[in-house]
């Protein structure tokens, strides 16, 4: 009796843990889908496609993207060939190039781009006030008050930092050194550089 009890008693835990991983692995992996970009409820992304790496673009970023806004299902923006049926990005078409912060882009989008990662494909629902406010973007036959639809796919990056906060020295990095460490106050460097200055409508070069 005490065999056939502890043997019940072990079937019993077994299949209780083995429906406990299962809920737990399928909540896991519906939370991973969903990350709610402005931690209140009211902009939540669903990740389509992750990304990879663990950075994600800073304010000044340039990043280059995809994109598809949608309202009523119907496409009012888009870099892609997407018909009301279908959003996917084609190799034929070229990705648009935005700065982050510049506010060329609505407010849910921009903060939404700012979670993800390189490679990530991610669908928004954006309410009117992370959209087009009251106003709407008429020419494009987007109502005011209209909540929007966004499908992103964030393909790649050009890191852009402010070094002083304030805007006024920016620093584009075209490609990344081998190394993390930087030079301090007092060490001699090495380099070569070309600058530029716009004089009215001319650009002059010097080195």
């Amino acid at each position: 009796m005490d065999s056939e009890s502890d043997a019940n008693m072990s079937s019993v835990g077994e299949e209780s843990d083995h429906d406990g991983f299962e809920t737990n692995v399928g909540k896991g992996m519906e939370m991973s889908n969903e990350v709610d970009v402005l931690k209140d409820g009211s902009l939540i992304k669903k990740i389509i496609t992750p990304g990879s790496g663990w950075e994600k673009p800073k304010q000044h970023y340039e990043l280059s993207l995809h994109l598809t806004g949608k309202h009523n299902d119907i496409p009012f923006d888009t870099t892609t060939t997407a018909t009301p049926d279908t959003t996917t990005a084609t190799p034929d078409n070229k990705p648009r190039t935005y700065t982050l912060g510049a506010k060329t882009l609505c407010k849910g989008v921009e903060e939404t781009l700012k979670t993800m990662k390189k490679g990530e494909h991610a669908r928004v629902v954006i309410p009117p006030q992370h959209a087009f406010g009251e106003a709407g973007w008429a020419e494009k036959g987007v109502p005011g008050g209209a909540s929007v639809e966004y499908e992103l796919e964030l393909v790649s990056w050009m890191k852009v930092e402010d070094v002083r906060k304030d805007g006024g020295i920016l620093v584009k990095t075209i490609r990344d050194g081998p190394e993390y460490v930087k030079p301090r106050d007092g060490d001699a460097v090495f380099l070569r550089y070309r600058g530029t200055v716009e004089e009215g409508d001319v650009t002059r070069a010097f080195a």
